[in-house]
């Protein structure tokens, strides 16, 4: 965990430690690491309201990024047209987000057939969806991202994003497999359908430089030094560069809309998951990356932390 604590921080947050003070061996440590992030990451990232998400808090503010970034510079993000089924599906809009899916495309949100004993459903069920969007075109499918974000609620984490000028080569073609190699997006996985969203930095809000955190200890990030403002993806193949990285609140409202480009791609493979020693070879050749180009100020850092992976 690599948020960085500030003298006076909140006695709020003193509990924090709390969830893992009974972790005594791995398998306790990952259950009380999962819950951490699932209640005080995946809570409100409106800076106004209360039960703020853990990024947002004063003890986190060390990874603000500068206010150095223009407001004009464009981001990135890749969301999961899976992943925003599934949370609008538990979302108390549920009912409201079926009936405006069938009105957009046709179809409502993916629902288990009686007796369906086949793993798959839920992937055949987006798949129809995802046809019958693509039918429509894009002016639907923005509509349809701006629907399914809007319905995410206050338990949405901060999204991931990185800046366009930095992966055009990668952005343009819109091959799902190259875009998430280029971004390091290992934990998307073969038949998910890709939503992507290009938006001014002035729609984003705040920026934070993410940390292990907000990333749910996930191999695909690899934490960047301390003194530099932002994160860095690790590509998940060679001849990718990587490119910076911030964490912000979810675009909601028409911005959520809007903001999409109206395109659906569909992931057909992910070959890195599950194959742990090309994960450690990544890890390495990136921290060895990382080496070289902060010789200066972040070689030490890396120097005293050892990386888990066999």
């Amino acid at each position: 965990m690599d948020h960085r604590v500030s003298p006076d921080r909140e006695a709020g947050d003193l509990h924090i430690c709390s969830y893992f003070l009974e972790a005594t061996e791995a398998e306790s440590w990952w259950i009380a690491r999962n819950l951490y992030f699932q209640e005080e990451i995946c809570r409100r990232n409106d800076p106004s309201g209360s039960r703020l998400s853990a990024y947002l808090r004063p003890t986190n503010r060390e990874n603000l990024v500068p206010e150095k970034v223009a407001g004009f510079d464009d981001l990135v993000h890749v969301g999961s047209l899976n992943a925003l089924l599934r949370r609008s599906s538990r979302s108390e809009r549920e009912a409201d987000v079926d009936v405006a899916l069938r009105r957009l495309a046709g179809r409502g949100l993916p629902s288990k057939p009686v007796a369906e004993s086949d793993p798959d459903w839920f992937l055949r069920e987006v798949a129809g969806l995802a046809y019958a969007l693509l039918s429509r075109g894009e002016n639907v499918i923005r509509a349809t991202a701006g629907l399914l974000a809007n319905a995410c609620g206050d338990t949405e984490p901060p999204w991931w994003a990185c800046f366009t000028e930095e992966i055009l080569s990668a952005l343009d073609p819109g091959d799902a497999t190259k875009l998430c190699t280029a971004l390091g997006l290992g934990h998307r996985t073969g038949g998910e359908w890709l939503l992507v969203w290009r938006y001014p930095v002035s729609d984003a809000g705040a920026l934070y430089r993410p940390t292990a955190i907000e990333a749910n200890d996930s191999p695909y990030h690899f934490p960047s030094p301390p003194k530099y403002p932002f994160g860095i993806t690790m590509p998940l193949a060679s001849g990718f560069a990587s490119c910076r990285e911030v964490l912000h609140r979810p675009l909601r409202g028409s911005a959520a809309a809007d903001r999409c480009t109206g395109k659906l791609l569909y992931l057909e493979n992910t070959p890195i998951i599950g194959d742990n020693a090309r994960v450690a070879a990544l890890r390495a050749g990136h921290r060895e990356r990382l080496k070289r180009e902060f010789a200066a100020t972040g070689a030490a850092w890396l120097d005293r932390h050892t990386d888990p992976l066999p």
